[in-house]
């Protein structure tokens, strides 16, 4: 009787992992080369904007006296607006397509093949981005032409979000040895929980980001 109880066990498991292994490849190839990050998406720089920062901006310049440095208040807002600045405010991917909105209206929609991925540094970490190159023909002349993306990540507690960039001269110029190393557009869900987000900003960690 146990044998029986065993194998018949044994056989539901195996389904089992089957039907998730089965389940996980076709997400992947429904993805396609954005497998990883398909959905909407918005730019979590409108945070930077709101008047609940102000609070945080004085934690990071009283923090920042006591390195030796004398950003303002209205610099150290300059500086993080500049970090996650884009043209467009959010964007879709579908597919193997990437759409780009201004708010509402569509900027561009570019079919994107994808070029391997690209090693960078930022201090003491190394990095890897997934680089894409559009591949219709009006995507060769837009400025997404080139994207580079990292894996959907979080930190510590935090939310999911991964970073963009993108040009139209190369993915090595969006790197930190092209220049880049300074600009980090964080994308997010749309049900980004701003609040949450904002209580999270730890201001000895972020001073470190400033020049």
């Amino acid at each position: 009787m146990y044998t029986g109880i065993q194998k018949t066990w044994t056989m539901i498991i195996s389904v089992a992992i089957c039907i998730f292994i089965i389940s996980q490849v076709r997400a992947e190839t429904s993805g396609g080369i954005f497998a990883g990050w398909q959905g909407n998406f918005i730019n979590q720089a409108f945070v930077y904007e709101m008047p609940e920062m102000n609070a945080v901006y004085k934690k990071i310049v009283a923090e920042a006296k006591n390195m030796g440095k004398t950003q303002s208040v209205e610099q150290v807002k300059a500086f993080f607006k500049t970090l996650g600045v884009t043209g467009f405010c959010r964007l879709s991917i579908a597919g193997d397509e990437v759409t780009f909105y201004d708010k509402e209206k569509i900027q561009a929609k570019h079919r994107y093949k994808a070029l391997g991925t690209v090693p960078d540094t930022y201090g003491d970490h190394k990095l890897e981005w997934y680089a894409f190159e559009a591949a219709d023909k009006e995507g060769q002349a837009s400025e997404y032409r080139y994207i580079m993306m990292l894996q959907i990540h979080q930190h510590q507690n935090g939310q999911s979000h991964f970073h963009i960039r993108y040009g139209s001269n190369g993915v090595k110029e969006l790197t930190g040895l092209g220049g880049m190393g300074n600009w980090w557009p964080t994308m997010v869900k749309p049900d980004f929980d701003v609040t949450a987000y904002i209580d999270s900003i730890n201001s000895k960690l972020m001073v470190k980001l400033l020049p």
